[in-house]
């Protein structure tokens, strides 16, 4: 299981860190799923959209939309989960597809927030 899911680019590296964050449906962001490690005292802070499915071990939210979004405080357009179309599928599988379109404008390509563009 990922952690957490990061895109660089050799352009920008690590000033512009860009990841898929999930969305509820009033558009607030997600917390980290605990997972326990289940022989011990000790277990993982999970990020990565894919676990956002509104399993129930451990409980957590389903995913309204994925949404790219940079260290600098970019965000692209929300992409809506079509869940209905999912079937039986896990949405670490059904879930590529909407990944994908958040990868495709995962970096604000060094646009800064506040700052009119050039």
């Amino acid at each position: 299981m990922e952690k957490d899911e990061v895109w660089t680019s050799e352009e920008y590296g690590t000033s512009h860190q860009g990841r898929g964050a999930t969305l509820l449906e009033d558009g607030s962001g997600l917390k980290p799923v605990y997972f326990d490690s289940n022989s011990g005292g000790f277990g993982w802070e999970v990020r990565h959209w894919s676990v956002y499915d509104g399993g129930t071990h451990p409980q957590r939210p389903q995913a309204h939309a994925l949404q790219a979004q940079c260290s600098c405080g970019w965000q692209g357009e929300p992409r809506i989960v079509d869940w209905t179309t999912a079937g039986d599928l896990p949405f670490r599988e059904h879930g590529w597809e909407t990944a994908g379109e958040c990868q495709d404008s995962r970096l604000c390509r060094g646009r800064h927030p506040g700052l009119p563009a050039s």
